[in-house]
């Protein structure tokens, strides 16, 4: 009995000293075990509101090999935009502990959904880990293969783009899609006459779609026509082998090329697209493809109302978890004006080299028109950079005119050589001996011979209040108007004349007329409620003697051309250098408070006559 005793003594004092000696080798603040465990749940969670799938994996007890695959396509069927999640307290029982977090989703474009998910964990080596479940994921996901999804059940009506007294300018209606069928086109110039002749295609964008050798067994749109319209040609067009023909519901505009650079066009969405826009979209959607309509796509289309459904691995749906309520689309209100538009539409269609063309309020800034040619390039109206040449004379004229008179004498020889700099004249200007003659004729060499007296600062000062180097805000990529400084007085009488450095847009040459026009200059805009109120004045002693000389230019001097019976229009006609080829043709000017500029490329070899033909065939149509 006393051998029992002394036993079971020493197996206690054993059991205490070596458990004391544990707690003599643990760090006095070692985390606990619901430490450890608190931890890699925060941990886990933090890289799962980050979407750190990688990072997640490694805390995860045998993960399975498609675990990052999973989460990933999880999320991107889902379009998560961004996620918040809060854990709730943690439950540790031995070698186990479990936590539930509760999850936010905000989904694109719109919506959001929440709920609750069980975290378990387990002791692995030592180590908390999660132990993976896909109802972990989600809590639907209860058996293998089955995927988290979003589906459109209720599309969106698009919503109109509105002119600035409110008519629609594209809106949704019966239309025909019009292209060509390559495989059964007998003949390339019966295809193109007949699509330009009697669908109003662009001759150029069809005869580029041509050269490039399409997909023979492709339809390829060209050009889209409301169903009305399309009944008065249909027996004129549908006879031509090759021309197909689509009817369906589309964007119904004014005129085939209405705009189109600006407006944009909507076709179906491509596979970039889909990827882009998120699971709100699906791959038989239309949607904005450029301009106005691509940049505006969620204002304009609104958000459908989807589902998120759990599916089998064979796209099965099996259960709704939630429904994403969808927006309305919201018209998009601009500055265009129907009917300016049509008249500068009409007017480029007979010009067949590239050209631009854009009219501006010029009370305001607003944009009322912008069309440039070929509709299948860049838009030159808003975004080419050209050397402005005659063109830019009104801004070194408010210079010149606030100390010279119009009256004062000059000397206009067809060349000249200013601070070592060549300037000459590129249209013949009759020996103009006053400089308002010589402005109104567009003499370069008595402009850059003038400045000479001038002090270096004084056209920088003129470039900067007619909006030269300011940032555009336009609701598009535009192009603005740069004047670097003149380094001297070679640099100083070229940039005079609207070359060297100097570089402008159509857009910000409409903007330069339109000063001139109303006083101020404001930065041009497209959309109804983006006008910038704070203009920059010109001075209004030399803006009087400029106004009377493009008026005189127009009436008799270098801009005739731009005359048109019963209007009241001024402005000044001219060229500027090509980089590459014959001289661009320019007008700009204003007609009764609305103020434009037109560029006929490689069209100066008349000098300004073509530009300011083009200029009174768009004043012509303009309402009255």
């Amino acid at each position: 009995m006393r051998d029992r005793l002394a036993i079971g003594f020493a197996v206690l004092t054993l059991g205490l000293t070596l458990a004391g000696g544990w707690y003599l080798l643990r760090p006095r603040d070692a985390p606990t075990r619901e430490e450890t465990a608190a931890a890699t749940v925060a941990r886990y969670v933090a890289a799962w509101e980050e979407g750190d799938w990688h990072d997640m994996r490694a805390l995860v007890l045998d993960p399975p090999a498609s675990y990052v695959r999973d989460h990933a396509d999880t999320w991107a069927a889902l379009g998560v935009r961004d996620s918040s999640f809060h854990t709730g307290p943690l439950r540790v029982v031995r070698g186990r502990a479990e936590a539930t977090v509760a999850v936010h989703l905000r989904l694109d474009p719109d919506g959001e959904l929440r709920y609750d998910t069980d975290l378990e964990l387990l002791r692995d080596r030592g180590e908390w880990r999660v132990r993976w479940d896909p109802s972990v994921l989600h809590p639907a996901l209860t058996r293998p293969g089955q995927r988290l999804e979003r589906r459109v059940t209720e599309p969106t009506q698009r919503a109109p783009i509105l002119a600035h007294d409110g008519t629609p300018l594209a809106g949704s209606g019966e239309v025909v899609e019009i292209g060509v069928h390559p495989a059964r086109i007998t003949s390339p110039a019966l295809i193109v006459d007949a699509l330009v002749s009697h669908a109003g295609a662009d001759r150029q964008q069809v005869e580029t779609l041509l050269a490039r050798r399409p997909n023979p067994d492709w339809f390829h749109p060209v050009v889209t026509l409301p169903a009305d319209e399309f009944e008065d040609v249909r027996d004129l067009l549908t006879p031509v082998p090759g021309v197909v023909v689509k009817p369906g519901a589309g964007r119904v505009l004014p005129h085939p090329a209405f705009a189109q650079h600006v407006l944009g066009r909507v076709g179906a969405i491509t596979a970039e697209l889909l990827e882009e826009l998120g699971p709100a979209y699906r791959p038989d959607d239309r949607v904005g493809l450029s301009g106005l309509e691509r940049r505006f796509e969620a204002q304009l289309r609104g958000t459908s109302v989807t589902e998120l459904v759990v599916t089998t691995s064979d796209g099965d749906v099996q259960e709704v978890v939630a429904q994403v309520a969808g927006t309305a689309a919201e018209p998009l209100h601009t500055t265009l004006d129907r009917d300016v538009q049509l008249a500068v539409e009409r007017a480029l269609d007979g010009v067949d080299t590239p050209a631009a063309a854009v009219v501006i309020d010029a009370a305001s800034g607003a944009v009322r028109a912008s069309a440039s040619r070929p509709l299948a390039a860049f838009d030159r109206a808003l975004t080419g950079q050209y050397a402005p040449g005659t063109a830019f004379l009104p801004v070194t004229a408010t210079v010149l005119l606030a100390r010279y008179s119009a009256d004062a004498p000059v000397q206009c020889p067809p060349e000249a050589v200013v601070g070592g700099a060549r300037i000459a004249n590129l249209v013949p200007t009759d020996g103009a001996a006053t400089l308002g003659a010589a402005l109104g004729r567009g003499c370069h060499t008595a402009v850059a011979q003038l400045v000479a007296a001038l002090e270096p600062g004084d056209l920088t000062a003129g470039a900067r209040a007619f909006g030269f180097d300011a940032d555009s805000q336009l609701a598009l990529p535009a192009a603005g108007g740069r004047f670097p400084e003149p380094v001297d007085l070679a640099e100083r009488a070229a940039a005079a004349v609207g070359h060297g450095r100097v570089q402008a847009s159509p857009l910000h040459l409409a903007s330069v007329a339109a000063a001139v026009a109303d006083g101020s200059w404001r930065r041009p805009h497209l959309l109804a409620d983006a006008a910038d109120g704070q203009g920059r004045t010109i001075p209004a002693a030399p803006l009087g003697a400029l106004r009377s000389i493009l008026t005189q230019a127009v009436t008799s001097g270098g801009a005739t051309g731009a005359a048109v019976p019963g209007r009241q229009v001024r402005g000044l006609a001219g060229v500027s250098h090509s980089a590459d080829g014959p001289p661009h043709a320019w007008f700009i000017g204003d007609v009764e408070g609305l103020a434009l500029a037109v560029l006929v490329e490689g069209g100066g070899e008349e000098g300004g006559a073509r530009a300011a033909r083009v200029a009174a065939a768009m004043v012509a149509g303009l309402p009255r």
